[in-house]
């Protein structure tokens, strides 16, 4: 990325900030996952881009979607963690 285009990725935070958390409130970490996740199907990913003039979900299916690689059969295996003291 380069700092012109710092902007233009960052108003996706923008967006999403005054569009779906301007008056809300949420209780728990579940309602707000449903509601993020509802509000992302019907709203954000189905309406006109205003930049791109394109639905973002059609351009997922009809351009990037096509470019994901499979995902792994076995899940991520984390590495131990230690920490190590000195006697003196």
């Amino acid at each position: 990325m380069s700092p012109q285009e710092k902007g233009k990725v960052e108003s996706g935070i923008k967006y999403v900030k005054n569009n779906f958390f301007a008056g809300r409130d949420f209780t728990t970490f579940d309602k707000l996952q449903s509601s993020l996740s509802e509000w992302l199907e019907y709203n954000c990913n189905s309406r006109l881009h205003g930049t791109t003039r394109k639905v973002p979900f059609e351009l997922f299916r009809q351009e990037e979607k096509g470019e994901l690689g499979a995902l792994p059969l076995n899940n991520f295996s984390y590495p131990e963690i230690l920490s190590r003291t000195f006697a003196i």
